[in-house]
């Protein structure tokens, strides 16, 4: 809304469409990670004469007491900081995820209840589990390679720390690239070296 709304209506006249820019502005004001002061006690009274616009662009029909909600907005979020640490996003998805695991549609809040209080107990009992056991909550490790003397461990290639760092990105190896990796883990890796031999 913050950013689409004033492309989507870009054809819109002057008049009409100032009064949109401004509520995306306004929006986008008080969702930033950041917040100033002095902007927020200006902002209640630019957000009325903005809606006071859109009053004459839009019909009475379209005015009910959510549309005049946007003037405590700044208001909260002076008094409560920046707002998506107070977002409810998270909850309604999981609210949603609780929704599609209730069996019985008659009684859709008892069944979500009964759906949390297994997702509960199954959260409970993985702890008593071997890490070994693949579940929702832990999976296996990759790269495993079993020994007949001894538990299971992994590559001595693998086992290098390190941090990622940087954004997470997908990118798939070049042929010489794999090559390369490929020879590393010939020349380095400690149970490759038998086969060589």
């Amino acid at each position: 809304m913050e950013v689409l709304l004033p492309i989507a209506f870009s054809a819109l006249s002057a008049d009409m469409l100032e009064p949109l820019v401004r509520l995306s502005e306004y929006f986008r004001n008080i969702c930033s990670s950041v917040l100033h002061e002095d902007q927020l006690m200006e902002m209640p009274q630019q957000i009325v004469i903005i809606l006071c616009k859109l009053e004459t662009i839009f019909p009475p029909g379209f005015w009910n007491v959510m549309e005049h909600l946007p003037v405590y907005l700044a208001q909260e979020a002076y008094l409560g900081g920046p707002v998506h640490y107070r977002w409810m996003y998270s909850f309604e998805r999981f609210l949603k995820w609780l929704k599609q695991k209730a069996k019985n549609k008659s009684k859709l809040e008892s069944s979500m209840a009964i759906a949390y209080l297994i997702c509960e107990i199954q959260t409970f009992g993985f702890d008593y589990f071997d890490t070994n056991l693949l579940s929702t909550n832990s999976t296996i490790r990759r790269n495993k390679v079993s020994y007949k003397h001894g538990p299971p461990t992994t590559f001595i290639v693998f086992q290098m720390k390190g941090t990622p760092f940087g954004k997470c990105h997908k990118s798939y190896l070049t042929q010489v690239e794999y090559n390369a990796a490929h020879l590393h883990i010939l020349l380095n890796c400690n149970e490759v070296q038998s086969y060589l031999q």
